[in-house]
């Protein structure tokens, strides 16, 4: 039986370099956020971020919308939108009420991913990646940053650039 289970062992370890090598072949044409195009870094007294330009590879978050290039004009309008969407914003969820401060106090603090697109209707919209620095987190400025739980020290929205509205703020929860 040893002679079978080791070599029992020996093809699971075959097979798995192969399918390993198989899915790093496949797998970076299908990931969102794959460089395409280098990042556009961006940077004010309040905010630095990572413009990824429309020929970036990312999931683009509502159906019949196609990508765009924000100006950093678009950035500015969007981070004044966000700012004052946080401000004002009342949310129905405990956990959301508890993190909309912390995030208000921490704003600067966060880094920034932005990726426009437009959408069905023709207006221009940028989704927005906030996060705050970690030493896991590496190449931000070269493929979006998405991270389970970590609580309100990552969050995204969305800014509808034309109707100068935000939507979609999804806060990550904590395990």
């Amino acid at each position: 039986m040893t002679g079978l289970a080791g070599s029992m062992r020996w093809n699971k370890y075959i097979l798995g370099l192969f399918v390993a090598g198989i899915m790093s072949i496949l797998l970076p044409p299908l990931c969102p956020a794959q460089e395409k195009k280098p990042a556009i870094m961006i940077k004010a007294d309040d905010f630095e971020g990572a413009i990824f330009p429309e020929g970036f590879r990312w999931f683009v978050p509502v159906k019949n919308a196609s990508a765009w290039t924000p100006e950093k004009k678009d950035i500015v309008l969007a981070e004044g939108l966000v700012k004052d969407f946080l401000k004002h914003h009342e949310p129905d969820n405990a956990y959301y009420r508890e993190c909309v401060p912390k995030i208000l106090n921490a704003l600067s603090r966060y880094k920034r991913q932005y990726a426009g697109f437009i959408d069905k209707n023709g207006e221009k919209n940028v989704f927005i990646n906030f996060f705050i620095p970690a030493s896991h987190i590496v190449d931000w400025d070269k493929r979006m940053v998405f991270v389970c739980d970590g609580g309100f020290h990552y969050f995204r929205i969305t800014v509808n650039l034309s109707r100068k509205q935000c939507f979609d703020l999804s806060i990550n929860g904590v395990a």
